[in-house]
Formats: C-alpha cells, sequence, structure tokens
C-alpha cells in the first residue's frame, strides 16, 4: 500500500468514521501515517503513529516519529537537529473546509466530509520520510 492508495481510499469518508481498524493496521504495517483534525481542537494520527495532539498549530517529530514538546524544540533548533513539522489550521481564511493540514514532509492529501461538505483536509505521509536524506542512504 502507498500513502497515494490509501489517500484515494480515504477520500470522501464521513466525519467519524475516517479509517477503519483494517486500514489502521495496513498502514501500520507499510509505515504509514495518517493525520486528521478532529472536533475543532484535536489533530488524530493513525497508523504507524496512533496518539492526538492539541491544535491547531504546529505539531513538531523527530526522526524516530516521537513529538517534540517545546523544551526539545529548545534543544533540536540550538544543537541544528533535524525535526519535521506538520501544520493544523482550523478555518482558516478562503479554505473551502474546517481542518486544512500540511507538512514539510512528502505526503498525499484527503478529503473527510461532513454532511456532505468538505469538513477536513488531512495528510498521509510515510516513516522513512522522517528520517534525513544520510540516514535513508545508509538503510539502502
Amino acid at each position: 500500500m502507498t500513502l497515494f492508495d490509501l489517500a484515494l481510499r480515504l477520500t470522501g469518508r464521513e466525519y467519524g468514521n475516517e479509517i477503519t481498524k483494517q486500514e489502521e493496521e495496513a498502514a501500520k504495517d507499510a509505515g504509514l501515517v495518517v493525520v486528521f483534525g478532529a472536533s475543532d481542537d484535536l489533530i488524530e494520527f493513525r497508523g504507524a503513529i496512533h496518539d492526538e495532539r492539541s491544535g491547531p498549530g504546529s505539531i513538531y517529530l523527530n526522526r524516530k516519529g516521537e513529538f517534540l514538546d517545546d523544551e526539545d524544540m529548545q534543544i533540536y533548533t540550538g544543537m541544528n537537529y533535524p525535526y519535521k513539522e506538520i501544520q493544523s489550521h482550523w478555518c482558516p481564511p478562503g479554505a473551502q473546509s474546517s481542518w486544512v493540514l500540511g507538512a514539510n514532509i512528502p505526503h498525499a492529501y484527503f478529503v473527510i466530509f461532513e454532511d456532505k461538505e468538505p469538513y477536513c483536509v488531512g495528510i498521509i505521509f510515510s516513516m522513512d520520510d522522517l528520517k534525513t536524506e544520510q540516514e535513508k542512504e545508509l538503510l539502502t
């Protein structure tokens, strides 16, 4: 399963039924992470990461997929350690949906609906893309 295959499968789902347990397991096995907004203040992670964070705002991950708090970020930026950022926006101006997510990680988009209206533009990324290019080269 690729992130694009999964994005096509999830697009069009209704809020509250974003991903099945079987799809979540398949995503986990493939090293994929599905990220979407819920309510007006939660960001859900399913697949290779199963968690939730407060939103909207930025969420930071290290190369192992661990969440970084404010103290961690001071260390990471001070020591120039690599990290990735997921941005979550609630009702951004000009958007056609309530939630819009993005990231500085290669990703695919999918759209969740509520009452036939776009509710969330979510993302799917691969855990492999959290690693630096040097780490990827060492693993091949």
